[in-house]
């Protein structure tokens, strides 16, 4: 998405930007989820992601992404309570 190439498949699913809307897709490409400012990949069954993000550039003039409300959701896309960051 952001690199050279496309996105792996991590806990069976893609990360995925399509109009500035990040969101995830199955191993078939077909889309699970598209809604959010920004995603991060799923590990162990979770994912971090915002619907209020910034992007700055950190001190070495890199591109990184902020937001004061990140969230944990499953593959359900529940919000996972007991990870509140």
């Amino acid at each position: 998405m952001f690199d050279n190439g496309p996105e792996p498949i991590t806990n069976g699913l893609i990360l995925i930007l399509r109009n500035a809307i990040m969101g995830y897709a199955n191993k078939f490409r077909q889309i699970i989820t598209r809604e959010y400012d920004y995603a991060k990949w799923f590990e162990k069954g979770k994912a971090e992601v915002t619907y209020n993000s910034e992007e700055y550039l950190d001190r070495d003039e890199h591109n990184r992404v902020g937001s004061k409300k990140w969230f944990f959701i499953n593959k359900k896309r529940k919000k996972n309570k007991s990870d509140r960051v």
